[in-house]
């Protein structure tokens, strides 16, 4: 009834706690390392409806590529020892006992700085014990991560998102256990965004939120319908305020399901008896393309200004301007401005002075 993305965001607790006045609009990517490959999923949550922009997968990053990694460094130490290539004799019963052996290493490695991998007649009557430390295995398999990053990379620009616009990285899949591999992750977003791998046991996180979602079901929250006959018209765009030439604080983020409502307190200079409002469309500004705008002089001061608010946005297309007389403004003034799409994507902006 629901994908495997959705549940697992489900479980994290995305979009869960939405009101009118808090929509709690969020951007997150869902990262499924399986033991056959990697998923890698945008899941947009706006007004607690959740909805996925962008989908990579790779079988180039998986649980058994890690598996791999440990068997061919446990088989070398084995033939150092005893002069027996365990790996040369293919499927045979050596290969699958070192491989469930391997299995529990990772597991182990992946809360201890070194594990064991003990095989009982790994080869020809001889018993094999060996350790390794987690540095050792980051060493090894730090190499085969690249394509799963470049893949998170790959499904946020499906999404139309720049990676500064992720809130959350949400994880799961046994895989994902790894901490070189979490921290490779990491470092592909800004300090803002938040790594979670919180939400129970990773490889039944999945499990875990479709029991959520048929829980809900069962108590008549919500209605069992299929994941396929969910066909929410979404907000191609964001839409939100110029500020600038190069600036707009967005008010309704792309992949908002329609219709959607927000509406944003609009603070103006002391004496001010007039507002003027610029409503944009507009996109994600890449924050490399960012810090090229920057001058050579002023690149320190820029940076650090990246780093409190990466989440950049600049206007690409003026939809409407509106100019609101008002009272003196005074340092509580502030101007309500409402933004409304309806399902066919008809915007409404209206703007108001409480009284």
């Amino acid at each position: 009834m629901i994908s495997e993305p959705v549940a697992a965001a489900v479980q994290y607790g995305l979009g869960q706690g939405a009101t009118h006045g808090d929509a709690r609009d969020t951007v997150a990517v869902v990262v499924d390392v399986g033991g056959t490959g990697t998923d890698v999923t945008v899941v947009a949550a706006n007004g607690g409806l959740l909805v996925e922009a962008g989908h990579q997968h790779t079988g180039k990053v998986s649980g058994d590529t890690m598996d791999a990694v440990l068997m061919k460094h446990f088989a070398a130490e084995f033939q150092k020892q005893h002069g027996i290539d365990v790996l040369a004799q293919g499927a045979s019963r050596a290969v699958r006992k070192l491989q469930q052996a391997v299995e529990v290493t990772k597991r182990t490695l992946s809360a201890a700085p070194t594990a064991p991998c003990a095989v009982e007649s790994l080869a020809e009557g001889l018993d094999y014990n060996g350790t390794i430390a987690r540095t050792r295995f980051d060493i090894l398999a730090g190499k085969t991560y690249a394509p799963a990053l470049e893949a998170i990379e790959a499904a946020v620009r499906e999404a139309g998102y720049g990676l500064a616009q992720v809130d959350q990285v949400l994880l799961c899949g046994g895989a994902a256990r790894v901490r070189r591999l979490q921290t490779s992750i990491a470092g592909l977003f800004p300090e803002s965004t938040l790594v979670r791998d919180d939400a129970g046991e990773l490889d039944e996180i999945v499990a875990s939120g479709c029991a959520a979602q048929a829980a809900l079901i069962a108590q008549g929250a919500v209605e069992a319908t299929s994941a396929a006959a969910i066909e929410a018209a979404v907000l191609a765009r964001p839409v939100g305020l110029r500020l600038a030439a190069d600036s707009l604080a967005p008010v309704l983020l792309q992949n908002t399901p329609l219709p959607a409502s927000r509406t944003v307190k609009v603070a103006l200079p002391a004496g001010e008896t007039r507002a003027y409002l610029a409503i944009s469309e507009g996109e994600p500004v890449p924050p490399k393309e960012a810090n090229d705008q920057d001058d050579d002089d002023e690149a320190e001061e820029e940076e650090e200004q990246e780093e409190e608010d990466p989440a950049r946005y600049r206007p690409t297309k003026l939809l409407a301007e509106m100019v609101l007389a008002l009272d003196a403004a005074d340092s509580a003034t502030r101007v309500h401005v409402q933004f409304y799409v309806d399902v066919g994507g008809k915007l409404t902006v209206t703007a108001s002075e409480p009284v």
